[in-house]
Order: structure tokens, then C-alpha cells, then sequence
């Protein structure tokens, strides 16, 4: 039986900066099926961490999550959308006064975290591609049974493997590899897709023998409250956080 996907976004700066300088993304949506072919709806979410040592970060994330809920996930055709976003990337940021220092950064791109995850309603699977350190974390239950592409807290760096707007360029940062996995899922599960400081925490917490996702807030007033406390007792790292939840229910209702 198909199944269908609600999905909840809850997002917050770094402490001591505004919602306009946020640098992570996201996005969520479906490529309809086809009755007369007989297929269902494909549900994707997408979530994107700008490197905030790179200028423009902000646009680079938010392209490349758009990007890939626009169309399905083709192996073997992600480098060409990268590299053409890249093209994008410089149009959408040529006109913009900077100082001189920002210039310099400006030739070497800009870099991004990126993961994006889809669901066959039909075929009850999933699958996820992800280059960088944002992670996807499924639940069944009260049991985590899948941890990608990061799986320990202490694997997190300050250098993480990113996707570059100069991929395609002469002075290229070429793009990596992306990870894959995939699996099946059913009615109930939860998958929490979430960009690095978050990320930390929650394995952290697992490790520990804790349960964290029962501590997650619903609703975005609560989660940025939350955030605060975290990072004030050093729980967390002070970084841009977002938390992208898709929940799997019968479409049937």
C-alpha cells in the first residue's frame, strides 16, 4: 500500500546572528506519479550547510537544495547540475559590492554540505546521497535503526568534504564522490535529516545511552529556546542548526 510523507523544517541562526545570516537550507516536495502508468508519488527533501568560511555561502546552500527537489536524483548526472549551478551561483553574486578581501574569497566559490534524501511511496524504499557532514537519522519506534553518512560524534572536523560552486571551474575544488544508502521503510518511521552542530549532538546523546530524539522540540518557537540552552552549557557548538523531519504515515489514512 502507498504511503504518504508529512514533513516538519525547524531552523535557527548562530547565537548573536539574524535569520539573514543564515547559511543553511532546505527544501521538500514531490515528483508526481502517473496513474495511467500505474506509479505513485516520489516524496524528496533536501538539507544544505554553507561553509561560512567561503562568501555567499547562503545563495550556494539554497541553489543546491533546490536544485535537487526539482528533479529526481540521477546518478551520474549530479556534477553536471552542480557544475551548472555553479554558473549560477557567479550570475546571481557578480553585481555585488565587496571590499577587497571579500573579492579574493570570492574566486575560490563558495562550499556546501549537502544531503538529499527520496522516498518510493510505492515501493516503500528510500535512499539518500550525501557529500559533507549533514546526516540523516531514522527512527523506528523508539530505536535509532540508521545513522548516514556520519554513524560517530567524534568524526566531525572543521574540515569537512564539501560541494563547490568552482567544481567545474580550471582552479577547480573537484566534487567528490557522493555516499550512498538505501532501504526499505514503513508506516511510523521518522526520518530526521539534520546539518552538523545538531548532528554532533544527537550521536553524542545516542552514544551516551541517551535517547535524544525524544528531546527534539515540535515547533520552531521551542527549538530556538532550546538551542539556547544547549550551546550556553557547552552542549552544543555554535553554529547554524536545522532540522528537517519527514514522517511516514498510510496515505490512506
Amino acid at each position: 500500500m502507498p504511503s504518504a510523507l508529512s514533513f516538519t523544517t525547524l531552523q535557527a541562526p548562530k547565537d548573536g546572528n539574524t535569520d539573514a545570516e543564515y547559511e543553511d537550507a532546505s527544501a521538500c516536495g514531490t515528483f508526481a506519479g502517473n496513474a495511467e502508468e500505474g506509479t505513485s508519488p516520489t516524496f524528496v527533501a533536501a538539507v544544505a550547510d554553507g561553509a561560512s568560511s567561503s562568501v555567499f555561502a547562503r545563495q550556494w546552500a539554497r541553489l543546491l537544495v533546490d536544485e535537487f527537489v526539482s528533479a529526481p536524483f540521477v546518478d551520474g548526472e549530479a556534477e553536471e547540475r552542480i557544475a551548472l549551478l555553479g554558473f549560477q551561483w557567479r550570475e546571481q553574486v557578480a553585481s555585488e559590492s565587496l571590499p577587497w578581501y571579500a573579492q579574493e574569497k570570492l574566486a575560490q566559490g563558495a562550499h556546501a554540505a549537502l544531503l538529499v534524501v527520496w522516498w518510493d511511496s510505492a515501493a516503500r524504499t528510500w535512499s539518500a546521497r550525501a557529500i559533507g557532514d549533514a546526516c540523516l537519522f531514522i527512527l523506528r519506534g523508539n530505536e535509532l535503526r540508521h545513522a548516514f553518512p556520519v554513524t560517530r560524534s567524534d568524526a566531525f572536523d572543521n574540515r569537512p568534504v564539501l560541494v563547490s560552486t568552482e567544481a567545474a571551474s580550471e582552479n577547480a575544488f573537484p566534487l567528490p564522490p557522493f555516499h550512498a544508502a538505501e532501504g526499505a521503510f514503513e508506516d511510523g518511521d521518522r526520518f530526521l535529516l539534520m546539518t552538523d552542530a545538531l548532528a554532533a549532538w544527537f550521536l553524542a546523546e545516542t552514544e551516551a545511552g541517551n535517547t535524544p530524539w525524544e528531546t527534539l522540540p515540535g515547533d520552531q518557537s521551542a527549538f530556538g529556546e532550546w538551542l539556547q540552552s544547549l550551546r550556553a552549557d557547552n552542549r552544543m557548538r555554535n553554529d547554524d542548526v536545522t532540522l528537517l523531519v519527514a514522517a511516514v504515515s498510510d496515505d490512506l489514512g
